[in-house]
């Protein structure tokens, strides 16, 4: 995919900071320039004045606010943009992104973070600053559907306010880094910023290269601290740093702006690449937990709950993918597989128990309640695929209807709190906490969902949205909710998780509900071809994929990829083969006709309309050996 016209990356460089000694500095503290003597620049009041009882003034305004920033020194936002921070249209977009913006782009865990942090950083960063206005600008301008943003993308009309200010921010955070008052926080908090940017213009391409640069910098931080990880053993190779190094890294240099609001963020972005088939895993360890770090754990904070969560989501994602993987090529599952499975099902029930207990022990608001729904609509979901990551039975995902449910159940538990659900289209009977199932077999059903689940369409109650994007940088629901469609061939819980698609749900980053539910009708057609005595599909007519390609053109266009389960099994031999002059592949490729295809869709005018028709498919040309096979085989029909 080309980047749009106008659009620039840029590659963050290392943390070292260069500095020519002996230059004439005017950063320092009122009191030492008064005396004209070298400020330490110590923050808030130099070592240079209290070491020898002077009282330190401080720093002029204009000066950066930030090394190492604590929660403490981010004082609550005014609401008066300060005159100098911004000229002309910037002030009116800024005020916009306060107004509406930071709302509708928060989600379920990230409030604080789009509200207040990037807010109150605007004032004193010129980089945060010029991000937030094209940011601001595209939420104002976007109604949030990626059919339009890609409509916006391919007419290359970009808006000098956006393009201007996006490359001032670019620019002004690699000048930044070079000062020596540079503090971390400020490029990781512009890489999000740039992500988002993109998420909300639909370019994947650029949105995960920018965040595949801020996962480089977490890194260099996280080498730099020497702080070793909390959940792997001293004798684990320290590079690549894992994931949970991150928190533990800025917890110990100090940042608890780092660790509490910053680096959960990128944990959770993390899901989104992995999902997309970003190769993440090469800069950050996305290392298997132990069931010893969760088994009879006492989280003390929703905090910690959240990243927990997100760690062991992000490795079972990608474990899931190297199973596939192997089972596409007919690789065999190894002992040491089934003992990677064995620990993540073991890791999740504990994760399971934990929350519980942490419910138990506390009266939580409402807005807790809603998060620990979107957490466990995901942990569902990823316990269900780890059960059945190691084999290409599409029947064993029947003995999981349980758990489908109680994703359901709590998804209509989060569409409720966005005011798109009435209460009654929720099942009364259902309990507001569903345990797992406790040290079960590894082949045992997933953990129990409520009874009773209503199995009527819900009703649309939507409560009139605010002005700007109908989007939010977070994933909780729509992957989840196409997962759950694919897997599970109940035709009434299938129809119900349509008709949460069909609402007016926000692009959650690159997903979109209008996109996923067109393709979800598509494959209740398939599936539903040929039915069994309980209306749930046979065997011969369930689907292994159906994978969404990231490229959508400006006429909402975009393929499909569709491949039967008996496709999969059809066993493919790699060694030193030619596709084009090898009558063995060429045959397998034959044989597989009837059993994966790909289809053009096109989003209508009228939201809820589509159309498909079937297009042709080519395997890549030239030599093939295993290992670009398997990329090209993930590329093409991984798992959804």
């Amino acid at each position: 995919m080309t980047l749009a016209a106008g659009s620039h990356i840029i590659a963050l460089p290392n943390l070292k900071r260069t500095r020519r000694y002996g230059a004439k500095t005017r950063t320092g503290c009122i009191t030492c320039k008064a005396r004209r003597v070298k400020c330490d620049e110590a923050r808030p009041y130099c070592s240079r004045c209290t070491s020898t009882g002077r009282r330190c003034d401080g720093y002029t305004q204009d000066q950066a606010q930030f090394k190492t920033i604590t929660l403490s020194q981010i004082s609550a936002f005014q609401y008066s943009i300060p005159v100098h921070s911004a000229s002309g249209n910037g002030v009116r977009y800024l005020e916009f992104y306060h107004r509406c913006g930071a709302s509708t782009l928060s989600g379920i865990f990230d409030t604080e973070f789009w509200s207040r942090i990037v807010m109150q950083m605007a004032q004193s960063e010129a980089t945060i600053r010029h991000a937030l206005i094209a940011l601001g600008f595209l939420l104002k301008s976007e109604p949030g559907s990626l059919k339009h943003a890609r409509s916006e993308a391919a007419s290359e009309k970009q808006d000098k306010t956006l393009l201007l200010n996006y490359n001032k921010a670019l620019r002004s955070l690699a000048d930044r880094m070079a000062e020596p008052t540079y503090a971390p926080e400020v490029g990781f908090v512009a890489c999000l910023l740039f992500i988002c940017i993109e998420y909300v213009r639909g370019n994947y391409h650029a949105a995960f290269t920018h965040l595949s640069s801020g996962l480089r910098l977490l890194s260099q931080y996280q080498k730099k601290t020497r702080v070793l990880t909390y959940l792997r053993s001293a004798s684990t190779p320290p590079s690549p740093p894992a994931q949970e190094d991150f928190a533990a890294a800025s917890q110990s240099h100090g940042s608890s702006l780092l660790a509490d609001k910053i680096v959960p963020i990128f944990i959770g972005a993390m899901g989104s690449g992995l999902l997309y088939g970003a190769s993440l895993e090469e800069i950050v360890d996305i290392s298997v937990p132990r069931p010893t770090s969760f088994r009879g754990q006492n989280f003390s904070s929703l905090w910690e709950v959240v990243i927990a969560g997100h760690e062991l989501q992000n490795a079972t994602v990608l474990f899931a993918r190297n199973m596939a993987q192997k089972i596409s090529v007919r690789q065999p599952i190894t002992t040491k597989d089934l003992e990677l499975q064995a620990d993540f099902l073991e890791c999740h029930r504990a994760w399971f128990d934990a929350l519980d207990q942490f419910e138990r022990e506390r009266d939580l608001e409402n807005k807790d309640a809603v998060e620990i729904h979107a957490l466990r609509i995901t942990s569902y979901a990823t316990y269900t695929t780890a059960c059945c990551a190691t084999d290409d039975d599409a029947m064993q995902w029947d003995a999981h209807l349980d758990s489908f449910k109680a994703i359901l159940y709590h998804a209509k538990r989060v569409v409720e709190a966005m005011g798109l659900l009435r209460t009654s289209d929720i099942s009364d009977a259902a309990s507001a906490t569903m345990s797992p199932i406790s040290n079960a077999s590894m082949g045992s059903s997933s953990p129990a969902s409520p009874t009773g689940t209503t199995e009527t369409p819900p009703s649309s109650s939507a409560s009139p949205r605010k002005p700007g994007a109908n989007f939010t940088f977070q994933l909780f629901l729509i992957p989840i909710l196409h997962y759950v469609l694919m897997r599970c061939r109940c035709p009434i819980t299938r129809r119900e998780i349509i008709a949460l698609l069909d609402l007016d749900l926000p692009r959650e980053a690159l997903w979109d509900a209008e996109q996923h539910a067109a393709v979800a009708r598509r494959i209740l057609e398939i599936e539903e071809a040929s039915v069994d005595e309980r209306g749930w599909p046979k065997e011969e007519t369930r689907l292994w994929c159906a994978v969404i390609d990231g490229n959508m053109d400006e006429k909402g266009g975009f393929l499909v990829t569709f491949a039967y389960v008996t496709w999969i099994r059809t066993e493919v031999s790699l060694r030193g083969l030619r596709i084009e002059d090898v009558k063995g592949l060429r045959g397998v490729q034959t044989k597989r006709d009837d059993a994966q295809w790909q289809e053009w869709f096109v989003l209508g005018s009228d939201r809820g309309a589509w159309s498909s028709r079937p297009v042709a498919v080519s395997l890549p040309r030239g030599r093939v050996d295993a290992a670009s096979f398997v990329r090209f085989l993930d590329n093409k029909w991984g798992p959804t």
